[in-house]
Parts: C-alpha cells; structure tokens; sequence
C-alpha cells in the first residue's frame, strides 16, 4: 500500500460520551432544524470541493457504492466535481453508501456523520481549508 495521509472531519462540539448532538439527516425536526442540518451539510460539500480544488482533482470514480434506494449511480461511473454536490447529499442523507476516489485523493463516509479524507501525494495543509468542522488526523476505517 503507498504511503497516504488520513483524516477524520466531524461536525462535534463535544467528543464527550452521552453528548446529545444529532448524528443522521433523520434527526431533522427531533434533536436539529432543517436550517441546522443544511448549514452542516453544506459545510461538508464545501470542504470537499475545497480540498478537491486543493489537490486539482476534477473528477472522482465512485467504487464500493451501497444504493439503498436504487438511485442512477453504479460503480465505476466517474463523477465531475462541478456535478458532485447531489452525490454527497444523498450521501450524507444515507441514500447510498461509496467511496469516491482519485488519482491523489479518496472521501469516505462513516456512521454518525463522519467523513474521511485520504490524501495519497502529500498531507493537507489546515491553512489552507476555512471550514468550521473539526479535521483530524485519523485512519479512515475504509481504507483498502
């Protein structure tokens, strides 16, 4: 396997046990707003396409795909990233499960609104992403 660079970004304020933070699109209207939920998730496909224009990736491959609800993806098919975005809201709304992968980059997406970056040619510079989501260095439990 080549030498990579991995990264955990949650949403978390607290990393405390039994903290009551909402964790899945279907908490909307029980424990977060719909206007909450959307600026998180919005956040994520923010960082995603900042990270991909970091690393100048145009396009992803979508491998491993889970399609719960038989949406028009299948593994193999590349992706754009300026037609992305829809992808990784059905994603994060648990619609379906993949990876998406690049030559430098992979994304994946955990339980409990994880997301994993897997960077291949060198480590993400924080200084160059603004986000207000928590990045750490984390192996991606996806990694193959």
């Amino acid at each position: 396997m080549k030498k990579y660079y991995s990264y955990r970004v949650n949403k978390y304020i607290s990393q405390l046990p039994g903290n009551n933070e909402w964790i899945s699109f279907y908490d909307i209207g029980s424990s977060v707003t719909q206007e909450d939920y959307l600026y998180t998730e919005n956040e994520f496909i923010k960082l995603f396409m900042d990270v991909s224009e970091l690393f100048n990736i145009q396009d992803y491959k979508i491998t491993d795909l889970e399609n719960y609800e038989k949406l028009d993806y299948h593994n193999g098919d590349k992706i754009q990233c300026m037609n992305i975005e829809p992808l990784i809201r059905n994603i994060l709304r648990e619609r379906l499960w993949c990876k998406l992968r690049s030559n430098k980059l992979e994304f994946h997406f955990g339980y409990d609104y994880y997301m994993y970056i897997v960077a291949y040619d060198f480590p993400i510079s924080m200084n160059d992403i603004n986000t207000h989501l928590i990045v750490e260095k984390f192996d991606s439990p996806y990694i193959s």
